[in-house]
């Protein structure tokens, strides 16, 4: 592990998934680049995918960013990368999730240990796997459900001239989802959200957004 006597040291800890870690490790190149070490608490094998994604980079951000492994059995490791994505899905990523939370919990109070201040910024999905590590609660939201107000357009035609479209509700999410669900119930409490977009695609709904916040996007 790569340990240095900074004054600020940034754990970043993502859920196990490219969808969520791509968000914290875009972020951790724009704290980089401020000479801020930041260290990615990942699986191996997911932080072996990501250290060439630095090759090009500034010297500025290459030096500053770390990879720490979240090390678990082999027999884990085998279970966090199945392709099955039926419907017992949910459950054993519970469970694996839970089997990191040792060497995620260790892996922070060891960084703690050569910094006068730790940052960590982690996924709302991996709060509950954090346990002593933290003290206080905040959300980095990679996911948001918002009142969009009357804007003018009629929603409901528009829902049901697109209802083919749309999957069934329980054909987007297996059953033991709820149980999963009930352990987020704190992604309401925070103060902004981090979100990634393109103008060129979105513009008109991000702007809905915008006016629902009173902020500029």
């Amino acid at each position: 592990m790569a340990t240095t006597n900074n004054s600020t040291i940034v754990a970043m800890v993502p859920f196990s998934r490219f969808t969520h870690i791509n968000q914290l490790f875009l972020l951790s190149r724009f704290i980089a680049v401020h000479n801020i070490p930041v260290h990615l608490l990942c699986l191996p094998e997911f932080n072996k995918d990501l250290k060439p994604r630095l090759k090009g980079e500034s010297f500025e951000i290459a030096k500053n960013i770390h990879f720490n492994d979240i090390l678990l059995s082999q027999d884990e490791c085998k279970r966090s990368n199945e392709e099955d994505y039926g419907d017992e899905r949910v459950l054993p990523i519970m469970e694996l999730l839970e089997k990191q939370s040792e060497s995620l919990q260790r892996t922070c109070l060891e960084l703690s240990m050569n910094t006068k201040k730790l940052v960590i910024i982690y996924d709302s999905i991996m709060k509950d796997y954090l346990g002593s590590a933290i003290s206080k609660y905040s959300l980095l939201r990679q996911s948001i459900v918002v009142d969009v107000g009357d804007d003018g357009d009629d929603h409901e035609k528009l829902l049901k001239q697109m209802h083919e479209e749309f999957p069934a509700m329980d054909s987007c999410f297996p059953p033991g989802m709820e149980i999963f669900e009930k352990d987020l119930y704190e992604w309401d409490i925070n103060s902004g959200e981090f979100m990634i977009s393109s103008r060129e695609v979105e513009g008109k709904y991000l702007d809905l957004l915008a006016n629902v916040k009173n902020k500029k996007p």
